[in-house]
């Protein structure tokens, strides 16, 4: 899986991202994050949102979560 995604996405349990992972989970696909990036909007180099290194922060702990949350079915 390659995930480019911006500090607008949201990763929550039972979420599109974990019914898809379930759905290989569910056919016997092993699964892996082969890239992954969280983007900041920025302009000339600093991001234009205060907040968004703390909001990529939440989603790279959410996208840790997520992988946590499979590693068991996945390493079994």
């Amino acid at each position: 899986m390659q995930w480019h995604i911006n500090t607008t996405e949201v990763i929550t349990p039972s979420d599109a991202h974990y019914q898809i992972a379930q759905q290989f989970i569910d056919l016997n696909i092993s699964l892996t994050i082969s890239k992954l990036d969280v983007a900041i909007q920025t302009n000339g180099g600093y991001p234009t949102d205060p907040n968004a290194i703390q909001k990529q922060a939440v989603i790279y702990c959410s996208l840790l979560k997520y992988v946590l949350d499979f590693s068991q079915k996945i390493l079994q």
